[in-house]
């Protein structure tokens, strides 16, 4: 498709798009909209459709960008007020099987309302605030997904929308200043930047045909299911806890990771529902498989990491280049491995001669993440980048004082296995490390004095009273 053609030329290439049984379902949706007009559907019948699923503003421009596709010849006699059976199939069809091309042309009749050469920052904003409630309006009453979760209010939208557009509106090498106070809203972006952009948004393509997909719900073969927008949230105790998330963040979380992740992520720590300990966190993380956990400073900075394999009790870094660190907020962001070393992932405990804490990139004493094992202590040290992830300093302050922890495993639930623990140091079961150690003068005090048992103070859950 990609381009405007005649009524008989442009019906016949959709049909050939569309199985027998989307055609079926596309005449039933067409019916169903007209009512009793035989004739086609107006702007008013399309918006009372479909205004328990879709915001009035995406309808009505809806209904502008199905007038659009069809040229027809002069003296072809055509209600410009109606949208007829032939304008609706070929409309679906662009929607659901369009190319590249049909999606921008899609997006510009959305956001304006009519065909235009270029589209301001400041209108794609707004589309994706409409998309965002839109899905919220189709999904909220028959989506599992959702219904599971009890997000906090939607604080970080603008933050999303920032981040979804970024690419669009930088540079690569202006991808790292992260100082967005005179955000480029009223830029201006022609259909061959917007083209290129939808290649590197899948978070929006797949909002789009997540809404599409409720107003017009025909099975059709390439829409996004196999790998959801919003994961189930499993085990979450939500009278103890109040989530740091809300739906845009989870949507550019859930997207950020592996596609075989995204369906389920599963509870595993919160300071409010188990209390402020590194035993008790240690406890619920350990062989849980990748996870992502997030942090909120005192200062209200909020952000964090995702693991790509189960936290292990390790003296060297372990992970793989799946790892990534990101900011929620004041700014929403991913960092993604840089390739210069694999420090992605770092857990110790009990160790006089090793950093004892949770760490994400970077190198001993000098994390891009940090969580002391003395609870509520951290840093990011990460100036000017995070070699391991080429992250800024995530928190307001070089080092923070931890106010909220959540733990999120995700992807198919793993059956914890209770992590080998023996009264010995970590290094009796890494003799290279302890060898090197050695080497340079740092090795243990005395092999007769034997660090506390790890797990020995770990309290049980807190039985803390529900939040009012």
């Amino acid at each position: 498709m990609g381009n405007k053609s005649s009524s008989p030329e442009i019906y016949n290439e959709s049909l050939k798009l569309l199985s027998t049984e989307e055609r079926l379902m596309i005449k039933k949706i067409y019916t169903e909209i007209c009512g009793n007009n035989k004739d086609g559907f107006s702007e008013s019948d399309l918006v009372n459709y479909g205004k328990q699923s879709v915001t009035e503003c995406l309808l009505r421009h809806l209904f502008f960008f199905m007038k659009s596709l069809i040229q027809y010849e002069p003296g072809q006699h055509v209600n410009d007020l109606l949208v007829n059976d032939e304008e609706f199939l070929v409309s679906l069809a662009t929607i659901f099987k369009g190319v590249a091309l049909d999606q921008v042309l899609l997006m510009t009749y959305l956001c304006v309302g009519e065909e235009a050469d270029s589209v301001k920052c400041s209108q794609l904003r707004e589309l994706i605030e409409n998309l965002l409630v839109s899905y919220i309006k189709a999904s909220n009453k028959k989506d599992t997904a959702l219904s599971s979760w009890q997000f906090r209010p939607p604080e970080l939208t603008n933050n999303f929308c920032e981040a979804v557009l970024w690419d669009l509106v930088s540079k690569d090498n202006d991808k790292v200043n992260l100082v967005r106070k005179n955000f480029p809203w009223n830029s201006k972006h022609d259909t061959a930047a917007l083209e290129q952009w939808l290649f590197q948004c899948p978070v929006l393509l797949s909002l789009f045909k997540e809404v599409f997909h409720a107003l017009f719900p025909i099975s059709v073969d390439n829409v996004l299911h196999n790998a959801p927008l919003v994961p189930v949230a499993k085990d979450a105790p939500w009278n103890k806890i109040r989530t740091l998330l809300d739906l845009p963040a989870v949507l550019f979380l859930n997207q950020a990771i592996p596609s075989e992740l995204r369906s389920k992520w599963h509870f595993l720590y919160h300071t409010h529902s188990h209390g402020e300990s590194f035993s008790t966190m240690m406890t619920k993380i350990l062989n849980r498989g990748p996870s992502i956990l997030v942090v909120e400073d005192t200062e209200g900075h909020i952000f964090g990491g995702f693991a790509s394999q189960s936290w292990t009790l390790n003296s060297q870094f372990m992970g793989s280049a799946s790892c990534f660190l990101f900011q929620l907020s004041p700014v929403m962001n991913l960092y993604q491995p840089t390739g210069y070393n694999e420090n992605y992932m770092y857990l110790n405990q009990g160790q006089n001669t090793m950093p004892n804490g949770l760490g994400m990139g970077g190198q001993l004493e000098y994390f891009g993440l940090w969580l002391d094992s003395e609870f509520g202590k951290g840093h990011s040290k990460a100036e000017p980048r995070c070699t391991t992830y080429n992250s800024p300093q995530l928190s307001k302050h070089e080092t923070f004082e931890i106010k909220t922890l959540e733990i999120w495993s995700v992807g198919p639930e793993l059956v914890q296995e209770q992590p080998e623990v023996t009264p010995g140091s970590i290094l009796d079961k890494d003799v290279e490390a302890k060898a090197m150690l050695t080497m340079l003068n740092k090795g243990p005090v005395s092999e007769g004095l034997r660090e506390e048992d790890v797990t020995g103070d770990s309290p049980e859950d807190h039985d803390l009273p529900p939040l009012s």
